[in-house]
């Protein structure tokens, strides 16, 4: 229980963002890509399935990110320590 009283919460604000630049992404990459896009079933679901595969993606990669920086968070000055002195008795 103390250990949950000194940590510190973090907030990502970035799934707002990201439930609205995915799609978005998405439609434009169908507009860069086909010259003539006919709104078909067939449109809509492959549209719904790469918008998926992007969320999953998404979602994936921000929860490594997240991991990282619970297990090595970023901390004022860290490169003004030699990242090497462990190395240096050699």
């Amino acid at each position: 229980m103390a250990s949950q009283i000194f940590e510190k919460q973090v907030r990502y604000n970035d799934v707002l963002f990201f439930l609205v630049l995915i799609p978005f992404i998405n439609g434009l990459n169908y507009y860069l890509t086909y010259s003539n896009i006919q709104f078909t079933s067939h449109t809509l679901i492959t549209f719904l399935i790469d918008t998926f595969e992007g969320y999953l993606a998404w979602w994936s990669l921000r929860s490594v990110i997240i991991y990282l920086d619970k297990k090595m968070p970023y901390e004022k000055k860290t490169f003004k320590t030699n990242p090497f002195a462990t190395f240096s008795h050699v």
